[in-house]
C-alpha cells in the first residue's frame, strides 16, 4: 500500500471518528435536554398535584371545621334553651305563688305596663279571683297614674273576675277590639324572647370582633 493511500485511509478514518464523536456528543446533549425537559415536566406535574392536594385538604379542613362549629353551636343553643326553660319555669312558679304585698306590687307593675300599652281609654281588667282580690283600688289608681298621668283623668278601669285567666291579668278595651295579655306566663315568654334577641345580638357582635382581629 502506498503512502498516499495510507494517508487517505487515515484521513477518512479520522473524519469518520470525528463525525462519530460529534454525533455522540449531539446525542448526549439531546438526551440531557430531553431528561431536563422531563424533569421540568415532572416538577410541573408534581407542583400541580401538590397544589390540587393542598386545595382539597383545605376544603376538607374547612368542611370539618364548619361541621364542628355547627355541632358546637347546636349544642350551645340546646343548652341555652334548657337553661331558659328551667329558669322560666322556676320564675313562673315563684311569681304565680306570690302573696300579700309582693303580689300587689307585682300586679301593679303588670297593670301599669298593660295600661301604658293600651293608651288612655276605658278598659276592663280580667283576672282570676286571687289576682282580682289583690287589685285593690289604690293599686289600680297607682298603675293608672304611672301609665297615663293626667291624660288618664276620668278614664275608668274596671276589674272583672275571670277564672279562665291564668295568674296575672288581661286588659282589654270595653268593645273587645284591643287586648293586652299580661299574665305571668305571657310576660315571661316575652322576657324570654327579649333575652334571646339580646344574646343573638351579642353573639353576632362577638363574631364580628373575632373576624376583625383575624
Amino acid at each position: 500500500m502506498s503512502s498516499n493511500e495510507d494517508n487517505l485511509r487515515r484521513e477518512i478514518l479520522g473524519d469518520a471518528e470525528r463525525r462519530a464523536e460529534r454525533t455522540v456528543a449531539r446525542a448526549r446533549r439531546d438526551a440531557e435536554k430531553m431528561l431536563a425537559d422531563m424533569r421540568r415536566e415532572h416538577e410541573v406535574v408534581a407542583a400541580t398535584r401538590l397544589a390540587e392536594a393542598e386545595v382539597e385538604a383545605e376544603a376538607r379542613y374547612r368542611a370539618m371545621t364548619a361541621g364542628i362549629e355547627h355541632e358546637l353551636r347546636k349544642n350551645w343553643l340546646q343548652c341555652r334553651e334548657a337553661v331558659f326553660d328551667e329558669m322560666m319555669a322556676r320564675a313562673l312558679d315563684q311569681v304565680e305563688n306570690l302573696t300579700g304585698i309582693e303580689r300587689r306590687r307585682s300586679l301593679e307593675r303588670l297593670l301599669t305596663e298593660a295600661l301604658r300599652a293600651m293608651g288612655p281609654a276605658d278598659v276592663r281588667v280580667r283576672a282570676n279571683e286571687a289576682c282580682a282580690a289583690a287589685l285593690e283600688a289604690e293599686v289600680v289608681e297607682a298603675a293608672r297614674q304611672a301609665a297615663w298621668g293626667e291624660a288618664g283623668a276620668g278614664v275608668a278601669v274596671h276589674i272583672a273576675v275571670d277564672p279562665r285567666v291564668k295568674p296575672g291579668l288581661v286588659v282589654e278595651s270595653l268593645d273587645g277590639r284591643l287586648l293586652f295579655d299580661n299574665t305571668y306566663a305571657t310576660r315571661l315568654a316575652r322576657t324570654r324572647s327579649e333575652m334571646r334577641a339580646s344574646l343573638q345580638a351579642f353573639s353576632r357582635a362577638e363574631e364580628g370582633n373575632g373576624k376583625e382581629h383575624d
